[in-house]
Formats: C-alpha cells, structure tokens, sequence
C-alpha cells in the first residue's frame, strides 16, 4: 500500500463525523423506517420476543 493509499487527515475528520442514520437520537431518518420494519418482520417470523443487541 502506498502513501497515496490513506486519509487525509481532513478526510478522516469528515468521515469521523458523518451522522449515524441508524441513531435516532440524531434526528429520523428512512434508514431507521427501514431498519425498525426489518426487524419487526423477523422477530414476527422467528418468534423472538425480546432481541439482545
């Protein structure tokens, strides 16, 4: 891998402080929408009640 290979150290910043659309507590987001409709549905099929994340 050569030095042209990594970050920036601006790149990197910004990468660091892209929203998480998964955390609500940042705002809504379709991803969560998406995420919440997912996991309902395999929780209905799988018959798990109460998930541990």
């Amino acid at each position: 891998m050569s030095h042209t290979d990594y970050l920036t150290s601006n790149q990197l910043y910004r990468a660091l402080n892209l929203r998480d659309l998964t955390d609500p507590e940042q705002g809504r987001h379709a991803i969560q929408s998406l995420l919440q409709s997912v996991t309902d549905r395999l929780q209905s099929e799988w018959d798990w009640a109460d998930p541990v994340w």
